[in-house]
């Protein structure tokens, strides 16, 4: 299975695009870190996978396929 967005270029994103690390500077956000937002995306990762998995095995891989082609 292909990602939709490779982990590389989300972190790099996350951290030099949108400076996710000011936002846990302030007092509303401090009991986040990027690890934990890296562990939330690795949770989401895996339970987007399984659902996949799931779905393709009940419809017969006929759903969630994504295409470059217009």
């Amino acid at each position: 299975m292909t990602d939709i967005i490779n982990r590389l270029d989300l972190t790099f994103m996350l951290r030099d695009w949108l400076h996710i690390e000011e936002l846990f500077e302030a007092e509303h956000f401090s009991a986040h870190s990027f690890e934990t937002t890296e562990a939330m995306l690795d949770i989401a990762e895996k339970v987007g996978r399984e659902v996949d998995s799931r779905n393709n095995h009940e419809f017969g891989g006929m759903i969630g396929r994504f295409s470059s082609a217009a």
